[in-house]
């Protein structure tokens, strides 16, 4: 039951938190990336490269940082292995606005992630 209303939190905390900017990657580069990086770096450094494309993410510091710790207690030990990701959905409101949608695969249950993009202008 604890392990249920952990991942909602991470849900509901990425959702909040997700909103980025193009930059000079296109989302899918940047969800891409963002994987790689959990593999290879762990939550927290995959966390710090995602919002880096964002320069407002400084403002919401607290936020990115609960993420990350609530990233992070997903390990070995709460929800099993990890066995990598799926894509679920992405959807394409405007030029200007897309969400995307995955699972993260561990052992014991999925943890779904939403990414939401956002372009104002050209970057």
């Amino acid at each position: 039951m604890k392990t249920s209303i952990r991942l909602k939190i991470v849900v509901i905390s990425f959702l909040f938190v997700s909103v980025n900017l193009f930059g000079q990657d296109n989302p899918q580069s940047i969800v891409d990336n963002f994987f790689a990086n959990y593999e290879k770096k762990g939550a927290e450094e995959a966390i710090d490269l995602l919002y880096a494309t964002n320069k407002w993410m400084e403002r919401k510091s607290d936020g990115i940082n609960n993420l990350k710790s609530q990233l992070s207690r997903f390990n070995e030990g709460l929800v099993g292995e990890y066995f990598g990701h799926v894509f679920i959905d992405k959807i394409k409101t405007s030029d200007c606005y897309e969400i995307h949608t995955y699972f993260m695969k561990f052992d014991r249950q999925p943890l779904r992630l939403t990414f939401h993009f956002y372009k104002a202008s050209d970057k």
